[in-house]
């Protein structure tokens, strides 16, 4: 019966994908009439614009180091949720994605009736970072530094050298060349 059902099931799938074909133009749209004009509904044909190659990303994030704080704000040009990674936990976060004016927003944040909860843990390039309460990612359309605001007894170390850092605010900005 279950093989029975599972041909059925590939046959209608390659009879629909077969019907699925996108529309051609007929050959009066694309050869122009006697007069030298096209078919009504033809399109003139207009170059494409070659997409622009992406920009180089900002080296400011690349030697690790360690971030704790409160809250966590990170916005950055287009790209920027490629290099930045929030680990979800449902059982201690409430995630939400929206697009706003402003750009693509993630929001995290830890349960309110949640004790005990971990950090919110998350990356961007070779940095770590915890946050306490909640995260911000912006992602802006537009080409903007790539700025990480920590907040709230925020704590900064990287893992070679000296250079701890502590603070009520952190922010660190990141050029692209």
């Amino acid at each position: 019966m279950f093989l029975r059902t599972s041909i059925v099931a590939v046959v209608a799938s390659l009879a629909l994908a077969a019907g699925c074909s996108s529309p051609k133009k007929s050959d009066a749209a694309e050869k122009p009439d006697a007069s030298g004009a096209r078919a009504a509904g033809a399109e003139d044909a207009r170059p494409i614009k070659k997409k622009q190659p992406d920009k180089p990303w900002t080296t400011a994030f690349g030697e690790k180091a360690a971030l704790v704080g409160d809250e966590v704000t990170i916005e950055g040009p287009p790209g920027l949720l490629e290099h930045v990674l929030v680990l979800q936990n449902s059982e201690f976060f409430t995630h939400e994605e929206r697009a706003t004016p402003d750009g693509f927003l993630q929001l995290t944040a830890v349960k309110p009736d949640v004790g005990g909860a971990p950090p919110i843990r998350l990356r961007i390039d070779a940095w770590t970072i915890d946050a306490m309460v909640s995260v911000r990612v912006l992602e802006r359309p537009g080409e903007v530094p790539v700025v990480v605001q920590v907040s709230g007894e925020a704590w900064y170390k990287p893992l070679a050298g000296d250079g701890e850092q502590r603070s009520a605010v952190l922010r660190f900005v990141g050029q692209r060349p």
